[in-house]
């Protein structure tokens, strides 16, 4: 008699526990039924890309936007003729900055800007006269060309690549002269017409250009 109780205990205990297993699965089968899962995955992925689609539509990352700011606001004369547009020359996803100007023969080359250790650094390899700017032509190749034919009808061509950051000399052709001056030492190599095809082949690649989209510089961040 005295292992009765015990006995009615024990299977009051199991009992208990028995409803408490079919409580917990009707709880959760009734918050997330196990067929319908993936629908509740693309809701829940639908919404997150909801959220997030204005941030990546509205929010424009320029390195350039306070720079420019001070630069046009200091501009020493009037903006009318001048023009920027920015291109990746170098092809490492940050894009560099150009002035350019009207001139008989287009938009000349005034100066170009890169953005170097976090900061915007002219690249005061490119040097010209404002009021005389360079003809130029960027490949696609990553090299920038300025120069063109002189007066005389002769090729003078000075080439440029990013290397480390910063917009450097690799060469320079004087078809007059049949030479190349090495940009380091300026020492003057003498070229046979075959050599300088050679050099102009090497820097120029396939010769295709990138056609850059220019705007007018009173117009920045309008």
């Amino acid at each position: 008699m005295k292992k009765l109780p015990l006995v009615l205990l024990c299977l009051l205990f199991m009992g208990l526990c028995a409803c408490g297993e079919v409580i917990s699965l009707e709880v959760t089968s009734a918050i997330m039924p196990p067929s319908d899962s993936s629908t509740l995955t693309t809701i829940v992925e639908k919404a997150t890309t909801d959220m997030t689609k204005p941030f990546a539509t509205t929010v424009e990352i320029n390195p350039y936007s306070e720079f420019m700011k001070t630069y046009t606001n200091s501009f020493y004369g009037s903006m009318e003729g001048y023009y920027y547009t920015l291109h990746d020359i170098d092809g490492n996803g940050i894009q560099e900055w150009f002035l350019g100007r009207n001139t008989d023969g287009g938009i000349g080359l005034c100066s170009v800007y890169a953005i170097h250790n976090g900061a915007v650094v002219r690249q005061e390899q490119i040097s010209t006269d404002f009021t005389s700017p360079h003809q130029f032509l960027v490949f696609r190749n990553g090299i920038l060309r300025t120069g063109g034919r002189n007066m005389d009808g002769w090729l003078v061509y000075v080439y440029y690549r990013f290397e480390a950051g910063e917009l450097n000399p690799q060469t320079e052709l004087y078809e007059y002269r049949s030479i190349r001056i090495d940009p380091v030492t300026r020492k003057e190599i003498p070229l046979t017409d075959e050599e300088f095809d050679r050099v102009q082949k090497e820097m120029e690649g396939d010769g295709q250009v990138v056609e850059l989209d220019w705007k007018p510089l009173a117009e920045y961040g309008r």
